[in-house]
């Protein structure tokens, strides 16, 4: 079993190497409408894959503001939504402080189920 972005395993399941079994976002994917959800047996189970840009500390606001704005407008292109699409993927246009909220989500979210699994890093 293998859980990945689907965008990585897309090349894998064309190849006929991995078989969909389910996709873990909320809703089915458009490019594979058959497969169904986890949560269409998990109720509740989603579990997405995000990609961010992220900035060392100390990086001033006037930067991070115009590199924001220059991504959400990058992601706003015809080209880069067919991309998107293309790999099973959408945008989702969080202001800087959603995204630094989402991301704050995932770590409590991800850091409960390693210690409820006892899971230890070597």
């Amino acid at each position: 079993m293998y859980f990945s972005c689907i965008s990585a395993a897309i090349p894998h399941i064309k190849s006929g190497r991995l078989t969909l079994l389910g996709i873990t976002l909320p809703q089915r994917s458009p490019l594979y409408p058959d497969t169904p959800t986890l949560a269409e047996s998990i109720p509740g189970f989603v579990m997405g894959c995000d990609t961010g840009f992220f900035a060392t500390a100390g990086t001033p606001r006037s930067i991070l503001d115009r590199l924001h704005a220059e991504v959400m407008k990058a992601v706003a292109q015809p080209r880069m939504k067919d991309l998107l699409v293309a790999n099973s993927a959408e945008a989702a246009p969080y202001t800087r402080a959603q995204f630094k909220d989402h991301v704050a989500s995932d770590v409590r979210t991800w850091g409960e189920v390693v210690r409820a699994a006892g899971l230890k890093v070597d």
